[in-house]
């Protein structure tokens, strides 16, 4: 994981929601997702907690965390797909 890496799956599987960042990892398992969760802590920092979806679980970055991800990912991110960040 690396903030190129993490800028590419926001991308495509990230959602804005109003101050938040969602990434929509609904096709992980819980245990999955849990391992992602700590892959983003261990690697860039990130803190976050899991959003229950129906039965499903996502991943929603936590608002200490929002900040350095955007300042992490944005070099990255294209033009047509900052409207994912809150900005």
């Amino acid at each position: 994981m690396s903030p190129f890496v993490a800028a590419i799956w926001i991308m495509d599987d990230g959602s804005r929601d109003r101050n938040q960042l969602r990434i929509n990892s609904q096709c992980f398992t819980k245990k999955d997702n849990m391992t992602l969760q700590d892959i983003l802590r261990a690697k860039l920092g990130i803190v976050t907690t899991l959003n229950q979806d129906k039965n499903r679980y996502r991943i929603r970055v936590k608002s200490e965390s929002m900040n350095r991800l955007v300042r992490i990912i944005t070099p990255f991110i294209i033009p047509s797909m900052l409207y994912k960040l809150p900005l």
